[in-house]
């Protein structure tokens, strides 16, 4: 077979897809396993609702109990400051 010949070309176009197959492949799959792999750390993060998140934080400023919140008596203290 001599180069530039038409069995030539035949013989390497069906190389090039033979080729970018097992690429596109080999890839494809590696990327599948990557993904499946982030999923194990995704299934040990917390599942706590975010309610309970903030009741169990030791920052207790924030939170203000409903029946004694006024937006009157927030002005009011933070002038005395």
């Amino acid at each position: 077979v001599t180069v530039f010949s038409p069995q030539y070309s035949l013989l390497y176009a069906n190389f090039l897809v033979s080729a970018a197959h097992t690429v596109y492949t080999s890839i494809f799959l590696m990327a599948g396993i990557l993904c499946l792999l982030a999923l194990l750390p995704a299934l040990f993060l917390s599942r706590e609702k975010p309610e309970l998140a903030l009741s169990n934080s030791k920052d207790q400023a924030l939170s203000v109990p409903r029946e004694d919140y006024t937006p009157e008596r927030e002005i009011s203290s933070n002038e005395q400051r």
